[in-house]
């Protein structure tokens, strides 16, 4: 059984419900793709040499480790990055 997002408060008029709601929070969920939430799903790309070799691949695809990257960016990008570990 799913959970749905909509509701129908009047007939044919819809609404998000509460689990709907919850989805608008863009940060919470890790979809601003200008964030830490977008480096990382772009970071899955690396999955492929991790397994081959056993080691971190970040940097093949922004060019420095994790760490490093993090600290060479923005304060804004840190910032997201400390929001989405609390």
């Amino acid at each position: 059984m799913g959970k749905g997002v909509f509701q129908e408060p009047a007939p044919d008029q819809f609404a998000l419900n509460e689990a709907g709601q919850g989805l608008l929070d863009q940060q919470r969920l890790g979809l601003d793709l200008d964030g830490i939430g977008g480096r990382m799903a772009y970071a899955w790309g690396s999955l492929l040499s991790v397994v081959r070799t056993g080691k971190p691949a970040y940097h093949e695809i922004f060019g420095l480790p994790f760490w490093e990257d993090v600290i060479h960016h923005p304060p804004e990008l840190r910032a997201d990055f400390a929001n989405t570990r609390s």
